[in-house]
């Protein structure tokens, strides 16, 4: 049988746990950029891709950067890339994510009732890997597919692409 003292010891270093790993997953959270637990088709689409910012000339700037292919240049913080519902991209600065110039990667679980963050940063993956190893060689484009040379093809058709987007279980039947 425990002693009253160990057993309120035991309680109080259980709450404590409790309390430190909900803060950090309420900090966690705080920073997701609500755009990515949205319907898809709420940003601007250039080719298969959904682009957004919450500053209408730095979205400018992105979409710029990403209709022209341009390289060697940096897309704005806070610029977000999606192709897909699952899948999102964050530009964050280089020092919060320096091995992908500032990306930040999640991995998201979607169903009508909203979003969940399954993964993020360098942990996000799908069943072709990591984030990070599918857009490690688009550094000449600042890590962004699509938007110049160094990603492995997509194994989806454009038709595929839209399809999935159009099914976007956030987006409702008025799109």
């Amino acid at each position: 049988m425990l002693s009253p003292m160990l057993h309120i010891g035991r309680v109080a270093a259980t709450a404590a746990v409790t309390l430190l790993l909900s803060s950090v997953f309420a900090a966690q959270s705080a920073d997701v950029p609500p755009e990515i637990l949205a319907c898809i088709a709420n940003g601007t689409k250039v080719r298969h891709t959904f682009i957004q910012h919450p500053d209408p000339a730095k979205l400018k700037e992105a979409v710029r950067l990403y209709e022209s292919r341009v390289e060697n240049a940096d897309y704005p913080e806070g610029t977000i890339f999606r192709m897909i519902p699952g899948e999102a991209m964050v530009k964050r600065s280089k020092a919060a994510f320096p091995q992908s110039n500032g990306w930040e990667y999640f991995a998201l679980g979607v169903t009508p009732q909203g979003t969940t963050v399954r993964a993020r940063g360098m942990e996000a993956n799908n069943p072709l890997g990591t984030c990070q190893s599918c857009h490690a060689g688009a550094t000449k484009s600042d890590y962004v597919c699509g938007g110049g040379p160094g990603c492995a093809a997509v194994p989806l058709t454009e038709e595929r692409i839209g399809q999935i987007q159009a099914n976007d279980p956030r987006c409702g039947t008025n799109r």
